[in-house]
């Protein structure tokens, strides 16, 4: 019991804390690409700083060099991106020379002022600003076989006879007869 309270208590407050106020720009993924890896502590000729043993013996057993790709993202760089008011600080990608933050526009403008960053891309659409029902309406079974532009199937009564007597059936658009006997399947005289 005291597992469930707590859980929807952290729901709760996630979902508060994820609608935005009236007013308030909506944080957006970015990332945000470094001009360069210079001035970084780690040197090609020092990979132990930066690799662990076993990737270490693995690129020497399959002969793959390390280039300035393998370095990390240069860690001032990244103090420096993490100290911006506003932001909210992800992860890095070495190969990319970048790093994954989220804030508003006017954030990123202050981030993109900074004379090591090349530039910044947005990763995705803003959320909506009202948020989503959170009601459960479940599908009928025919509703999620449909082809996108298809209509759902619909019964139309059709008096035809049926293999088990001259009952009206409904046929289904899909071909799909389906027949209302008068009587249970089960018979009450045996």
């Amino acid at each position: 019991m005291k597992r469930l309270v707590t859980t929807l208590l952290v729901g709760a407050a996630l979902w508060v804390g994820s609608v935005p106020a009236s007013g308030q720009t909506t944080a957006r993924k970015r990332l945000v690409y470094f001009k360069d890896k210079t001035e970084s502590p780690f040197r090609l000729d020092q990979p132990g700083a930066f690799l662990s043993p076993r990737a270490q013996e693995r690129r020497q057993r399959q002969n793959i060099p390390l280039t300035v790709q393998d370095l990390p993202v240069n860690p001032g760089y990244v103090a420096q991106v993490k100290a911006v008011a506003g932001v909210s600080y992800w992860y890095p990608s070495r190969w990319f020379n970048a790093v994954m933050i989220s804030c508003d526009d006017a954030t990123l403008a202050k981030v993109q002022a900074l004379p090591f960053v090349r530039q910044a891309s947005t990763l995705n659409r803003p959320a909506a600003t009202t948020p989503q029902p959170t009601t459960y309406a479940p599908r009928l079974p025919t509703q999620l076989l449909l082809r996108p532009g298809s209509a759902p199937p619909m019964a139309r009564p059709t008096p035809r006879p049926c293999r088990s007597g001259p009952w009206p059936c409904t046929m289904l658009v899909s071909g799909v007869r389906e027949c209302r006997l008068p009587y249970s399947t089960r018979d009450s005289r045996a």
